[in-house]
């Protein structure tokens, strides 16, 4: 909650919407990471204060993800961005719990798995500075169902006649 009153309240004073989610689901998403890897190295007590810090910079990305969701949506799509992204994400939760156990299980250490989920971490934070553009609503060229279909014209499409006589033809 912090977190998101921080961006509203940044967004408030002028910061562009990019600026203030980039800079917080990139943030979040490095802070994670690299506290997931650096508990491995540690005792318990400040193991488990690095986790819960890892937590918390999850919190830091969250309070960004889906403003950032709805706003590239926009109002007519973002019910189904919002899908596409919580259905994919139930992917990443699978492939992820299945890596970890094949790292864990090879090394017996949780300290390369936790470098591999920092890895992806440092990808996505990176996809977010790099690929993803402004956030902003995107605009699609309208097409109409008929424009959006293949133009065909030739030979590859026979007129009424000639689908009559291929039928008559496979008929005898």
């Amino acid at each position: 909650m912090l977190c998101g009153r921080y961006c509203d309240r940044w967004l408030a004073r002028g910061g562009t919407s990019t600026r203030v989610r980039k800079t917080f689901l990139t943030s979040g998403i490095i802070a994670t990471g690299t506290l997931l890897w650096a508990s491995t190295f540690v005792g318990p007590m400040f193991c488990v204060l690095l986790l819960m810090l890892a937590g918390a910079g999850m919190g830091v990305s969250g309070s960004n993800m889906w403003p950032t969701t709805q706003t590239l949506a926009g109002p007519h799509a973002s019910g189904r961005w919002t899908g596409l992204q919580c259905g994919f994400a139930n992917y990443s939760g699978v492939l992820a719990a299945t890596l970890t156990g094949m790292i864990v299980g090879r090394t017996g250490y949780f300290a390369p798995a936790f470098a591999v989920a920092m890895g992806f971490g440092l990808l996505g934070a990176a996809c977010w500075v790099f690929i993803v553009g402004p956030i902003e609503p995107v605009v699609w060229p309208r097409q109409t169902p008929r424009e959006a279909l293949p133009k065909i014209s030739g030979d590859l499409a026979p007129g009424p006649a000639a689908v009559k006589a291929m039928l008559d033809r496979n008929r005898t």
